[in-house]
């Protein structure tokens, strides 16, 4: 019996291409998960709340509900439009960044960061599974050395943001953050912008 037969990989250019796209998507993940934690003060003075609340906030019930949201998603890879399901999710976490701008309330918030959590748990079972089937055997850690790189570079940016914002302050720096990742999602047709843009009132 001969040796079993490769499959077939799309041309190195443009898996490279999708792993890139992948990586800005993980960045910006990271902008919109990590950009809560630079207005905890705020957050505390402008809605009252006390710091075992707000570790919910930053902790608990993200980490539940992008648990339990990426198993889900992991069995929908298995079955469905993996395209989508990351489209979709980068939606969702993007529209629910903003609107953690816009909540005037604990309860608001808390469902804002729920609808985070859920939206950033569509991205990596379906990521990771395009990689695999995107690059052989010999290149693939490679490719997911490059990926995983968007922790912390979407880490380090929403830091370099705070640092930005505190020169030229912006109102709501979340929405900001959810309208710059809904404007760079694959299929958008953008490219990715700053996390306070020229659109958000300064204080």
């Amino acid at each position: 019996m001969g040796a079993p037969a490769q499959p077939p990989y799309p041309r190195p250019a443009y898996a490279w291409y999708v792993v890139v796209v992948l990586l800005l998507a993980y960045v910006l993940a990271f902008v919109d998960r990590e950009v809560i934690a630079l207005l905890v003060p705020d957050i505390k003075h402008d809605l009252g709340v006390s710091d075992t609340r707000m570790s919910f906030l930053l902790g608990g019930e993200f980490a539940v509900f992008y648990t339990f949201f990426g198993v889900l998603i992991a069995w929908l890879a298995d079955r469905g439009n993996r395209r989508w399901l990351i489209f979709g999710g980068v939606t969702v976490w993007s529209v629910m960044t903003m609107l953690c701008g816009l909540a005037m309330s604990y309860p608001a918030l808390f469902l804002a960061r729920v609808g985070v959590g859920a939206g950033e748990a569509a991205l990596n079972p379906p990521a990771l599974s395009l990689i695999k089937d995107y690059f052989p055997p010999d290149r693939m850690g490679r490719a997911i050395g490059l990926y995983t790189a968007g922790v912390s570079s979407g880490s380090g940016l929403a830091f370099i943001s705070s640092a930005v914002a505190s020169i030229r302050p912006c109102r709501q720096p979340e929405r900001c953050a959810g309208r710059s990742s809904v404007s760079s999602s694959p299929g958008s047709g953008c490219s990715s912008g700053s996390v306070c843009p020229a659109s958000c009132s300064p204080c």
